[in-house]
């Protein structure tokens, strides 16, 4: 598991370098840097690089077997809710195949398809692909 954790960090990294860059060309005033997009393209740019980077921290989260509560432990729980990231459990488990493993999941069938629901727990145990039990 260390080569998929040191190629995960290698993925976020180059993306971290990206959204430093696209931060630079949001401004449209005393812009220090040459220009190479315009400013909302560069606006757009880095928010799906902000949602990507946090499913991507959480991904190497998970992988290093730490709980959604402990990756962001900054949400407020009100009423006992579930944590935001559950929410992101497909794109979490997309960079998980990716690297062979997978977060515990069900599957159930709804009018447009299979659709894959991640309960409470999920994130506190990992599992090759191939080993889960449906």
């Amino acid at each position: 598991m260390k080569e998929e954790i040191k190629q995960l960090i290698q993925e976020i990294a180059a993306l971290e370098v990206s959204q430093k860059n696209m931060k630079a060309q949001r401004k449209t005033v005393n812009l220090k840097v040459e220009r190479t997009v315009d400013p909302f393209s560069a606006a757009e740019t880095v928010k799906s690089n902000r949602e990507q980077l946090r499913i991507m921290y959480a991904a190497y989260g998970v992988l290093r077997g730490k709980t959604f509560e402990q990756i962001e432990n900054s949400y407020d729980r009100v009423n006992n809710q579930i944590h935001p990231l559950y929410g992101y459990g497909s794109d979490i488990n997309k960079i998980l195949n990716k690297y062979g493993y997978e977060m515990e999941h069900e599957e159930e069938e709804r009018w447009y398809g299979k659709y894959q629901v991640f309960k409470k727990g999920c994130d506190e145990k990992i599992v090759r692909i191939g080993e889960q039990q449906a």
